[in-house]
């Protein structure tokens, strides 16, 4: 590192005279690495200690640095992610376990397009779901969510067509009624 005026406004001359210290001096270089190794480990622990420390008291600084930095490098990291995935099996599924523990309405909603997509129906939702609440779909495409005893007062299918017309008036009058849709 420059200290000095002179280091800082000659870049390219420190670098020559230090290339050439180094050429004419080789014995003494190698001998300074090995005598100094432990020294330059122990600074690089205390470097990445500090930089731990710091990570841990500064949160927000770190949410918003690590957020910018995926954004800038999105593509390898989604493969360095599936790479690890492929790699560790049991952590993958350790931490899908933790993540849908603390995230139970991302993992609902993710469980309940997958089966809509197994039984070759969309998942295009009309309203926000809610506790008591059953999926309806008008459709093939959109789904509603209505009560679980509205959903079940008349038998429908939405292959055959069979009491769609009713179902689907007596779930958009509720709709209406309580202010869902308007």
């Amino acid at each position: 590192m420059p200290s000095t005026k002179w280091q800082i406004e000659h870049p390219e001359r420190v670098k020559e005279l230090r290339d050439e210290y180094r050429k004419r001096h080789p014995n003494y270089m190698k001998e300074y690495r090995r005598t100094h190794r432990e020294q330059y480990r122990g600074y690089y622990q205390k470097q990445k200690q500090y930089q731990r420390d710091w990570r841990k008291q500064n949160p927000e600084r770190v949410k918003k640095y690590d957020k910018k930095q995926y954004e800038i490098h999105k593509e390898q990291v989604i493969k360095r992610v599936i790479v690890w995935n492929k790699t560790h099996p049991k952590n993958h599924r350790k931490t899908n376990k933790k993540y849908h523990k603390n995230h139970p309405e991302v993992h609902r909603r993710g469980i309940r397009k997958s089966k809509a997509k197994r039984r070759g129906l969309g998942d295009v939702e009309l309203n926000e779901p809610f506790i008591g609440a059953d999926g309806h779909h008008i459709d093939k495409e959109c789904v509603v969510y209505i009560p679980h005893e509205l959903h079940n007062s008349i038998r429908h299918c939405v292959w055959t067509g069979h009491n769609m017309e009713t179902i689907n008036d007596k779930a958009f009058e509720w709709l209406i009624e309580h202010d869902v849709l308007a």
